[in-house]
């Protein structure tokens, strides 16, 4: 018989199965053996199964794409459904069923949970491809200005999505509306809207300096300036100044707007300079009057305008 060999005592052998050689093995040897030959052919047919399994779970890092984990997958059920086969013909004591359910299904999900990964990247992608599209229609829609704003935003961002720029618009709307409520309110308006104009002399508290101007008569010259209130306790060097407005860091109404033509008759010498991002205290004839930036810790970003 070709390739089976068969040595020592009739029930004890060592044997080699090439194809279907294995019946007709079966088929010449008494019950007892012919049954260890069947069991001994189960026991290698389960190991070639778990040989699959060890060989996916070692192959598991190296599949990258939802096709590949999909054949997987498919793979994996088909090898457990043929080791439950194989496994059930045995006895209990060789039964190896548990451990390999464990391994089966814990590939299943690592295999599952990468496959969800894939899946979210993916829908990721398209979002982000319909986001550019979109936004790309929506500037055409919107002013030169924001156009060129949003640009140097999303310089910043390998793929600004809608959101992103939905929180732009949203900003540039409240920013350009304070920008023209300002405007609206501190706008000198034309002869017809004055209700006439007026000689004044105004003067300082401190001194006996006085200065004449001529002034529009308006229902209404500006917002409150400023327009919250500043915490300027820290800033030591204007505690020992005589200034104009002791509470100019509190919003009040503003009575007169005094033009160019007066801004160099009031000055006086006179500058004291704080640290970086303080305000500049500068000496004028009403008295020392309070200039420049100062850090305000704000709960929510916004942008402020001024309008000279």
């Amino acid at each position: 018989m070709s390739g089976i060999e068969i040595k020592g005592h009739p029930t004890s052998f060592v044997v080699g199965l090439r194809g279907s050689d294995f019946s007709s093995i079966c088929k010449g040897l008494p019950d007892a053996s012919k049954e260890k030959a069947q069991m001994a052919e189960i026991r290698a047919a389960r190991g070639r199964v778990k040989a699959s399994l060890t060989r996916l779970e070692n192959t598991f890092d190296e599949i990258n794409t939802r096709n590949e984990i999909s054949i997987r997958l498919s793979r994996l059920d088909d090898l457990f459904k043929e080791f439950e086969r194989l496994d059930s013909n045995l006895s209990l004591e060789e039964s190896e069923l548990q451990e390999f359910e464990e391994r089966h299904f814990y590939l299943n999900v690592k295999f599952n949970d990468k496959l969800d990964e894939l899946n979210v990247q993916n829908q990721g992608e398209q979002a982000s491809s319909k986001d550019c599209w979109l936004i790309y229609l929506l500037l055409q829609k919107i002013d030169p200005e924001s156009r060129r704003l949003w640009a140097i935003k999303s310089s910043e961002e390998e793929f600004p999505n809608m959101k992103a720029f939905l929180d732009f618009l949203n900003v540039r709307c409240s920013s350009l509306e304070l920008m023209l409520n300002n405007e609206s309110e501190c706008k000198i308006p034309i002869r017809s809207q004055t209700k006439g104009c007026v000689d004044l002399v105004i003067g300082s508290q401190s001194s006996n300096e006085r200065l004449e101007v001529n002034a529009f008569i308006l229902n209404k010259v500006t917002s409150q300036i400023p327009s919250e209130f500043l915490d300027v306790k820290d800033l030591d060097y204007l505690k020992s100044i005589p200034l104009s407005d002791e509470e100019f860091m509190s919003p009040k109404e503003c009575d007169i707007i005094l033009g160019s033509d007066c801004f160099f008759d009031i000055l006086r010498s006179g500058k004291i300079v704080g640290s970086k991002n303080e305000p500049i205290a500068q000496r004028t004839m009403f008295g020392w009057v309070v200039a420049g930036k100062l850090n305000v810790k704000n709960k929510e970003p916004h942008e402020l305008y001024s309008h000279f």
